[in-house]
C-alpha cells in the first residue's frame, strides 16, 4: 500500500510492488487492510493510536529505528518549552556517546550518566 510518505521510490526499480493500493490517509489504510488487499509497516505508535477489530500488529525485530522530529512554534518565549528541547538535546547527545542514563533526582530536568 503507498500513502503519506510512502512512495514507490522507497523500492529498487527491479524490486518494485506489482500491485499497489493508494490510500490517502490512516484511516483508509486501516480500512483497506482489514478488507485484505494488503499489508503494511507503520512505526509502532501507529497500532498504539489506532485500533480496529480486524487488525493485528506484531513488533518486528531488527528494523532500523523511525526517525523522529521535535517541532515547536518559531520564536517560542514559553520556559517550558527552552526546557524540553534542552532535554532533548542532552538525552540526543547522551545517546551519541551511549552513555546509560539515569534520571535525576535533584529537581533538575537534565540528563546525567550513570555511575559505575
Amino acid at each position: 500500500m503507498v500513502s503519506g510518505t510512502t512512495s514507490l521510490d522507497l523500492w529498487p526499480l527491479d524490486q518494485r510492488p506489482q500491485k499497489v493500493v493508494r490510500v490517502r490517509n490512516v484511516d483508509e489504510w486501516l480500512e483497506a487492510v482489514a478488507a485484505g488487499r494488503g499489508v503494511g509497516l507503520s512505526a509502532a505508535s501507529t497500532g498504539l493510536m489506532y485500533t480496529h477489530p480486524q487488525i493485528v500488529y506484531r513488533y518486528l525485530d531488527d528494523t532500523p529505528p523511525v526517525p523522529i522530529t521535535l517541532v515547536w512554534r518559531l520564536g517560542e518565549e514559553n520556559p517550558l518549552v527552552s526546557e524540553f528541547v534542552a532535554t532533548a538535546k542532552a538525552l540526543q547527545q547522551a545517546q551519541r556517546l551511549d552513555l546509560p542514563l539515569a534520571p535525576d533526582t535533584s529537581g533538575s530536568p537534565a540528563l546525567q550518566p550513570v555511575e559505575s
